[in-house]
């Protein structure tokens, strides 16, 4: 796990990840080891290769990192990342499809103004959601212009700095009177953000405006109004990684895999039809 603050153990997101691990691990009497380290270097002399059956991967890790793992010839599964450069067998929660469902879902209760937030360049899975979020819009007739700013790819997203940013742009809109009807957010933790700026602004949420989220994290549930989103099945993620991973060790010339666990859409109170 890489060493940096939103990819903890502690997280609500890759918490989850790490319990189905350990679960998984646990029923075929396997043991494992948490390493956090994010300098390649550092990590050689922190393993024991001999020791260890494989590496599971969760979240961004670096290539210089995944390189030495590659160079030891420790069988790997990544989870939420890819490497263009490192083949692997990965784990994805099927973002583009749950994340196509849902823009259809705004669509057909009538919203056409529809919004991305997020930094597509954080991860392979931020970037899968906004194909998702486009595709469903120009299979409905629905153009957005990448020249505008019709989707907000915020910077400092991932480590919530992004606040400034995203007043300034509402703030030019409504002044403009071009608000959009509904944000599709990247994650839970930026919808919660929007939701609370939205707020500050004098917004209502969902009256004049819906957001949606993405993971159903538990801080979904206790926000105001509750965040509809996409439940990502994430003890199951890390529990799919610990059976590639050792059918990986049992059949090492097998075709490598991406394995994708479906998503589905949580209807909760921050969605309703656009005001007339």
């Amino acid at each position: 796990m890489p060493n940096n603050r939103s990819q903890t153990q502690d997280s609500l997101y890759w918490g989850k990840i790490v319990d189905g691990i350990a679960f998984a691990l646990d029923d075929e009497g396997l043991g494992m080891v948490i390493v956090s380290e994010n300098r390649a270097d550092n990590f050689v002399n922190i393993l024991n290769p001999s020791g260890i059956l494989g590496l599971i991967g969760v979240g961004q890790i670096s290539t210089s990192l995944l390189l030495e793992v590659h160079r030891i010839g420790l069988p790997m599964v990544l989870i939420d990342h890819e490497d263009p450069l490192i083949p692997s067998d990965t784990v994805f929660a099927n973002n583009v499809d749950s994340m196509a469902r849902l823009t259809n879902h705004l669509m057909g209760t009538g919203h056409t103004q529809i919004h991305f937030i997020g930094n597509i360049g954080f991860s392979r899975s931020f970037r899968d959601r906004w194909i998702g979020f486009r595709s469903a819009l120009e299979e409905s007739g629905i153009r957005l212009p990448l020249e505008d700013d019709a989707n907000l790819f915020l910077e400092g997203v991932e480590e919530e700095l992004f606040q400034e940013d995203f007043i300034n742009w509402i703030n030019k809109r409504k002044k403009a009177k071009i608000l959009p009807t509904a944000l599709v957010c990247a994650n839970d933790r930026t919808a919660l953000t929007v939701s609370d700026i939205l707020k500050e602004e004098g917004l209502n949420i969902p009256g004049d405006i819906s957001v949606t989220g993405f993971d159903n994290i538990e801080d979904a549930t206790r926000g105001v109004p509750l965040l509809t989103t996409v439940h990502v099945p994430k003890e199951a993620m890390g529990r799919a990684a610990v059976e590639k991973l050792l059918s990986r060790i049992h059949h090492p010339s097998a075709p490598l895999e991406k394995i994708l666990i479906a998503a589905d859409i949580v209807h909760r109170d921050s969605v309703d039809g656009p005001r007339d």
